[in-house]
């Protein structure tokens, strides 16, 4: 159980969720029929957001910098895009985060000692990296990109629209961390 579990934060309004204990010690709404009115009169969108942040302590508990949807969207679109691919690797490769973790040369990873069995976990062990840094003069290094897309549904403010985000990331960087 979480440690503050059993702390009170403040009164909720009656428009909105109540919470309590039920007989097996798991948090549940209050009163069903409390509960449809809050979901049929607000629904899931903007107004019900504005209603749990109006509640005592939510925005502190959950260290929340915008005390509304509209300040929530509003940092979100202040995010800035990274439109320029090369300079979204020369800051993955110049992130301080990661600079021990930068691999920049093939590797051969066994299964035991006998190196009768091969594992091909990360990019820099694939058979294509050593083809090509054998190609490559002294000193030299291949820095992989990765592209990747995924339909992503927007909220449902902006009426069911639906984006395809581009995430980069480079291959010098093992899969935990990409």
């Amino acid at each position: 159980m979480y440690p503050s579990a059993d702390k009170v934060y403040g009164h909720v309004p009656s428009s909105n969720p109540t919470f309590h204990l039920d007989s097996s010690g798991n948090t549940v709404m209050g009163d069903p029929s409390d509960n449809n009115k809050w979901a049929v009169k607000d629904g899931p969108g903007q107004k019900a957001i504005d209603h749990l942040l109006t509640i005592p302590g939510v925005q502190e508990k959950l260290g929340l910098s915008y005390n509304n949807i509209c300040a929530l969207l509003q940092k979100v679109d202040s995010v800035p895009d990274c439109a320029d691919p090369i300079k979204a690797i020369k800051t993955l490769f110049a992130d301080p985060a990661f600079e021990n973790d930068h691999v920049y040369g093939p590797k051969k990873v066994y299964t035991d000692s006998s190196k009768s069995s091969r594992i091909f976990s990360e990019m820099c062990t694939r058979k294509w990296w050593h083809a090509i840094q054998y190609l490559l003069p002294e000193g030299a290094t291949i820095a992989p990109i990765i592209l990747a897309t995924d339909k992503t549904q927007l909220t449902q403010f902006s009426g069911g629209k639906s984006v395809y985000p581009v995430y980069l990331t480079i291959g010098n960087l093992p899969k935990a961390i990409q």
